[in-house]
């Protein structure tokens, strides 16, 4: 990490404030920057702090690959899946069942357990939500107000498709009810 801080001009691929470009660099400088106040690892942090206190087990950055759901790749060959070790870690390095990641959603964003969701959730109206994307697979979780809430994962998937799916699932929630 600190090799890379010193070079980050070089590795820019469009002049600053010219157009967006999308980077999660922040949550590996920030995960780092927590491992070193606490002299401890990231995994070792987000177990203590989150994953404990949340009564969730099946989070880790090193999942047996027997169980893993690789998307297929090229005529259905298995895809390499993606990982993220070291410094980068914290920048969307953990694995999740899925179980574990409905778990995340309702005990953060529904029941609050470890209080108000930490500004990186996205907030539209009664919706808090978030989304990410590896080139395998894409995710929408989100929740409203009222204690609706959903989680999307899909593999070889378009993020806006995900999305899209996400908001039409909450959407249908609301006109069944």
């Amino acid at each position: 990490m600190h090799r890379l801080l010193h070079r980050l001009d070089a590795i820019a691929t469009r002049p600053a404030g010219r157009q967006e470009e999308y980077s999660n660099l922040g949550y590996a400088v920030l995960g780092e920057a927590l491992s070193a106040a606490a002299g401890t690892g990231y995994e070792e942090l987000v177990t203590e702090y989150v994953l404990r206190p949340l009564d969730l087990a099946e989070v880790t950055a090193h999942p047996d690959p027997s169980r893993r759901l690789p998307a297929p790749g090229l005529f259905g060959w298995p895809r390499r899946p993606w990982t993220m070790h070291g410094a980068i870690l914290p920048a969307g390095g953990l694995w999740a069942t899925p179980r574990a990641a409905a778990d995340l959603v309702v005990r953060l964003l529904v029941e609050r357990r470890l209080g108000e969701p930490a500004p990186t959730w996205q907030t539209a109206g009664p919706l808090r939500w978030h989304n990410g994307a590896t080139r395998d697979a894409s995710v929408f979780a989100g929740a409203l107000d009222d204690g609706r809430w959903v989680l999307i994962h899909r593999l070889n998937a378009a993020p806006d498709d995900t999305d899209r799916a996400g908001i039409e699932a909450l959407k249908r929630s609301r006109a069944a009810s």
